[in-house]
């Protein structure tokens, strides 16, 4: 068995992708010259299949699998491999009668990095007005020091509020999952974001230490 984030599938092969790119320049003798070396994203193929357990039914699985693809949540695998931020690319099933109530699968991860701009563009609020302006800061919250609290509201995503509404903040999805336990029904699962929930979204000072961007883990278990 192996888990993406609390989700429990059953694979049968996994192949792990590791590659660099390097720029060579020729010289005239011996081989080309080589200054620049770029690591690639950490690439993970999935066989396996979906089956019954008894906390969820393989078609509950299905659905929570393909939400995190469809909202392209940073997810975390854990089997033979251990990889974080991760990205469901494909998402393939078959419906074999030699799994029955179940569905075999194909899937394909990736990492990803979360680009962040370091330049702050002001310009658009300069033409906003200052209902505008209420209305986007309104459900921001500030607790002691500078930590940054957001309150769920209906249609909410861990994905939309880094990337958007708390962008310039710096955190990562990952590091709201693990610093807000208690504001998912299913530890761990960004699709279970409860409404009403206060989310600790970051720290506004600008050495933001206790905050790991784009850490990779990469362990091999036998």
């Amino acid at each position: 068995m192996a888990l993406i984030n609390d989700i429990y599938i059953h694979v049968t092969d996994e192949q792990v992708s590791r590659s660099i790119q390097s720029s060579d320049h020729p010289v005239e003798k011996n081989i080309d010259t080589t200054d620049n070396i770029k690591r690639e994203p950490i690439k993970l193929s999935l066989s396996g299949k979906l089956v019954d357990t008894e906390t969820v039914k393989s078609h509950e699985a299905y659905a929570m699998l393909y939400n995190l693809q469809n909202k392209g949540s940073l997810i975390k695998y854990t089997g033979r491999n251990i990889l974080q931020n991760m990205q469901i690319q494909s998402f393939n099933s078959s419906h074999p009668y030699t799994n029955n109530g179940g569905l075999d699968f194909t899937m394909e991860l990736k990492e990803v990095r979360i680009a962040q701009n370091s330049y702050q563009d002001n310009s658009e609020d300069k033409g906003k007005t200052k209902a505008e302006d209420k209305a986007g800061t309104q459900q921001i919250e500030q607790g002691d020091g500078n930590a940054v609290y957001h309150t769920v509201k209906k249609g909410d995503t861990i994905w939309k509020l880094v990337n958007t509404n708390y962008k310039d903040l710096g955190s990562t999805v990952q590091w709201v999952i693990d610093n807000n336990p208690s504001a998912f029904s299913r530890k761990g699962d960004a699709t279970t974001l409860q409404v009403g929930a206060k989310l600790l979204m970051g720290y506004k000072e600008k050495d933001k230490t206790d905050i790991t961007q784009y850490g990779v883990e990469a362990t091999w278990l036998y």
